[in-house]
């Protein structure tokens, strides 16, 4: 051989590197949009699900008892940030598990084996 490849052969070679290419291609899009999917499906449809909820009852409740309906209008943001605030500590408090389940609990079990 010269060095050179036969053009069938360099033909051939195309294809195949073609197609594992689109394959590959294929299935890294495939699986990003299946974790988009995981990762924003339920969250959405339950966060459009307890918006027309309370906008519902909103609405019901200004037809039927304005004030009471005023007072739930107005003591909505604090109920809006506590729910936030709780959110993050949970989180963090989560995070803080994770960590002594990894690096300190088995320290503990260490000394206390000794």
């Amino acid at each position: 051989m010269s060095g050179t490849l036969n053009p069938a052969v360099l033909l051939l070679l195309i294809i195949v590197f073609q197609g594992i290419v689109g394959f590959v291609m294929t299935l890294c899009l495939c699986s990003d949009v299946n974790k988009i999917r995981e990762g924003i499906g339920d969250k959405l449809g339950n966060f459009l699900q307890w918006t027309s909820i309370f906008v519902g009852g909103i609405v019901i409740g200004l037809a039927y008892g304005w004030k009471l309906a005023l007072v739930i209008i107005a003591t909505s943001p604090l109920l809006v940030i506590c729910g936030g605030v709780m959110s993050y500590v949970s989180a963090i408090l989560g995070l803080f598990a994770d960590i002594f389940i990894h690096f300190l609990a088995p320290l503990l079990a260490s000394q206390q084996s000794l």
